[in-house]
């Protein structure tokens, strides 16, 4: 779990960073890859969609999705690693030779 949280941060990020620094760019490729040809090129003029859902919609939307993705995925990585090192402790505890009620080593 440690790992897929780890991994899911850094995919956040580094899309963010892309998206921010290349959207028009990014918007072209996601769209060719998930969308049949042409069904994503809007006129403001006459689609509603675009008008009803501005750009400021879809940026700050897509913020807040990867802002709240972002918290809990390190929530998750905060447990993951909080249970790895009480098992890691755990098993270091059992792996202690036990002691008799005398005081001397049973084995």
């Amino acid at each position: 779990m440690l790992g897929g949280a780890v991994g899911l941060i850094a995919a956040l990020v580094i899309g963010g960073i892309i998206a921010l620094v290349a959207f028009d760019t990014l918007f072209e490729v996601f769209h060719q890859l998930l969308f049949p040809g042409g069904s994503y090129d809007f006129d403001p003029s006459t689609e509603k969609l675009v008008q009803l859902f501005p750009f400021a919609f879809w940026q700050e939307s897509a913020i807040a999705v990867g802002v709240v993705a972002i918290v809990i995925a390190v929530i998750v990585a905060l447990v993951a690693y909080r249970r790895s090192t009480r098992a890691t402790a755990a098993e270091a505890d059992t792996d202690a030779e036990p002691i008799d009620g005398i005081g001397a080593p049973v084995g």
